[in-house]
C-alpha cells in the first residue's frame, strides 16, 4: 500500500498510466474502410463511417490540413467516455493549478483513462482546499503523434459536429504552441468554424448553416457570461476581504452565474 500511494505521488506513474491507456487505445484502431465493409457493422455506424471519410478528405483537400492517418480509423470501446479531465483551482483563484509534461508543456487539467483514477486524484485535490472540477471527454487529440482514431463515444454525433472537432484537432497538429492554450484554441476555433461554414456551404445545406450561427452566437454569449463572473471573482479574491465574506460573496455571485446561465438557456430554446 505505501508503494502505491508512493507511485500515486509521483507524475513518473501518471505518465505511464496514461502511456498504457493512449496504447491500449490505439491497438483497438480498425481501418475505416475495413470497418465499413465488415457485413456486421450497424448500418448507423457504417453511414457515420462514411460521412467521416467525406469530411477527412474535404479537410485536406480543402483546408489545407494535415495528410496524415489520424481519422481514418475507428476505435471502438466500451465505455461512455474516453478519459476524465481533472481541474483544480485554489478556493480564492480564478487561475487553475497546471501540470506540466513533456512534448504538450504546461496545461491546466489532468487527463485519466480511469473514472475511478480520476476521482481519487480530485478527491486528493479537493482535501486540500481547491475548488475542483470532473468532465467525462468523448474525443481528444495526440496533436499528430498517433493517428488518432474516431472513437465509438463520438459515433452518435451528427456529422456537423464531427467535421468541426475533425477540423479543430487536425489545426493543432498543423500548429501548436506549447504553454500557450489560448493561442492555440483560438486559431483552432477559428479553423474549426469556418471549415464547418465552408463544409455545409458546398453541401447546399445553409438553412443547417444558419442554424449552427445562431447556437454559436448562444456560445459566444455564455463564454462572455463566464468571463463577467471570471472577472468579478478576480476583484472579489483580491479585495482582501475576510474568509467569510469571501465565501458568501462568491456563493452569491455563481448563484446568480447559474440564474443568467438558465436565462439564456430558455432564450435559445425560444
Amino acid at each position: 500500500m505505501l508503494a502505491v500511494s508512493a507511485c500515486m505521488a509521483m507524475s513518473g506513474c501518471y505518465l505511464l498510466e496514461s502511456a498504457y491507456g493512449q496504447l491500449s487505445l490505439l491497438s483497438k484502431r480498425e481501418p475505416i474502410e475495413r470497418v465499413i465493409a465488415r457485413p456486421s457493422t450497424p448500418e448507423a455506424v457504417r453511414l457515420k463511417l462514411e460521412e467521416v471519410a467525406d469530411i477527412r478528405r474535404f479537410a485536406s483537400h480543402d483546408l489545407g490540413l494535415p495528410e496524415d492517418g489520424s481519422y481514418r480509423s475507428y476505435a471502438r470501446i466500451s465505455r461512455n467516455y474516453v478519459v476524465w479531465a481533472v481541474v483544480a483551482a485554489p478556493e480564492f483563484s480564478i487561475d487553475p493549478r497546471l501540470w506540466c509534461y513533456p512534448i504538450v508543456g504546461c496545461v491546466a487539467y489532468r487527463g485519466y483513462f480511469v473514472e475511478r483514477k480520476a476521482r481519487a486524484f480530485a478527491a486528493h485535490w479537493s482535501k486540500k482546499g481547491f475548488d475542483v472540477t470532473i468532465d467525462g471527454v468523448a474525443a481528444y487529440s495526440t496533436l499528430g503523434h498517433f493517428d488518432d482514431p474516431i472513437i465509438s463515444t463520438m459515433i452518435n454525433w451528427s456529422d456537423t459536429d464531427l467535421a468541426a472537432v475533425i477540423f479543430h484537432e487536425l489545426t493543432h497538429q498543423m500548429l501548436y504552441v506549447a504553454n500557450d492554450a489560448d493561442f492555440d484554441e483560438a486559431l483552432a476555433m477559428t479553423v474549426q468554424e469556418e471549415g464547418v461554414r465552408r463544409w455545409l456551404t458546398l453541401q447546399g445545406r445553409e438553412s443547417e448553416l444558419a442554424a449552427r450561427e445562431v447556437d454559436e452566437d448562444h456560445q459566444r454569449q455564455a463564454v462572455e457570461l463566464l468571463r463577467h463572473t471570471r472577472d468579478q471573482l478576480r476583484i472579489l479574491y483580491a479585495s482582501g476581504g475576510t474568509l467569510r465574506t469571501m465565501r458568501e460573496e462568491k456563493r452569491a455571485t455563481l448563484a446568480a452565474l447559474q440564474v443568467s446561465y438558465e436565462v439564456l438557456k430558455m432564450l435559445k430554446a425560444v
